[in-house]
Parts: C-alpha cells; sequence; structure tokens
C-alpha cells in the first residue's frame, strides 16, 4: 500500500514540475521572445532524458549459476530440465519472483526479478544462493538485495531486504535439450 502511495506522489510532483516548465516557457516566450523559449525547451528536455535508467532496469534482476555450472568441462547436456517460479514477496502493486532451473539431481541456475508497477522504487538484489534439498523437490534460497525509495529521480532511502526460505520446485516449463 505504501508502494503505492509513494508512485501517486511521484507521478503528481512529476506533473506539477511539467505544469511549472509550461508556464516558465509561456513566461520566457512572452517577456524574452519565441527563440528563447524554444532554446529552453531544448535544454530543458535534454535534461529530463536518463541515458542511465537502462542500467537501472538491468539491475533489478539478477542470476545465480551453480559451481557445477561456471565451470565449462563439467557442463553437459542435460536432460529433464524444469523451470519453477515462485513468488517470495507481493504487495499491491509489485512482485519479487524467484525462478530456478533444476534438473532431477541438483539446481543449476537462477533468477530474481521485480514485476509490476515499481513507480518510485527499484530493486537492486546483490545476493543469490539456492541450493536443492536432498532429493526431494524443495530448494533453500537466500536472496539479499536493497529497495531503493526516490522521489522525483531523487534518492531518498535505501532499505534493506532480505528473504531466506524453503520453496517448492514446481515443473511449472519444461526445457527439452
Amino acid at each position: 500500500m505504501i508502494q503505492l502511495i509513494w508512485a501517486i506522489l511521484n507521478i503528481a510532483i512529476i506533473l506539477y514540475f511539467i505544469i511549472l516548465c509550461f508556464k516558465a516557457v509561456k513566461l520566457i516566450r512572452d517577456n524574452i521572445g519565441i527563440f528563447a523559449a524554444v532554446v529552453f525547451s531544448f535544454v530543458l528536455l535534454s535534461f529530463i532524458t536518463n541515458p542511465k535508467k537502462d542500467k537501472d532496469t538491468e539491475s533489478q534482476s539478477l542470476r545465480f549459476d551453480s559451481k557445477e555450472q561456471k565451470n565449462k568441462e563439467l557442463i553437459q547436456p542435460f536432460l529433464n530440465t524444469y523451470l519453477s517460479k515462485t513468488t517470495i514477496d507481493e504487495d499491491l502493486i509489485s512482485t519479487i519472483n524467484l525462478t530456478v532451473m533444476y534438473d532431477a539431481k541438483k539446481v543449476l541456475s537462477a533468477n530474481v526479478n521485480k514485476t509490476g508497477f515499481t513507480g518510485g522504487t527499484t530493486w537492486k538484489p546483490s545476493f543469490i544462493n539456492v541450493q536443492k534439498i536432498d532429493n526431494k523437490n524443495k530448494c533453500k534460497y537466500i536472496i539479499y538485495g536493497v529497495n531503493e525509495w526516490r522521489l522525483a529521480g531523487f534518492l531518498l532511502y535505501s532499505q534493506s531486504k532480505n528473504y531466506e526460505g524453503i520453496t517448492e520446485l514446481k515443473n511449472d516449463f519444461y526445457i527439452p535439450k
């Protein structure tokens, strides 16, 4: 609920800023001239664009590869590989999901990401460890990350989020090799 209120606050501030910018352009046009208003608009638009935005969206997910998979000599074609998706945190507007690729014996890799409406917050996972429990269809996971709360693009608060638990490995998807 607080994330929804935070997102609405961010949208309201951005809309208010846009209204202020239109008023400033009109004031500049009336007092200085149309050329100054056009220059001001282009300069303002250049500040609004954010080239690091793509890096932010890439950093909202993190991949874990097991030690066996990192060693290229041990990688062999594996049969009966499955994907299991588990929701580890959920609120009104977004969820954090853990996706695990596994076979009958071990966890091969895992990925954690945040989906949904994330206005004003950025999830940055920093550590994932997933291990299969014996020969059961369960795994133990440990996930560490930071949820950054931003207001109009400025970082106000960094909230540490840690998730630990045991989840059932469901055969959601089969990956044929």
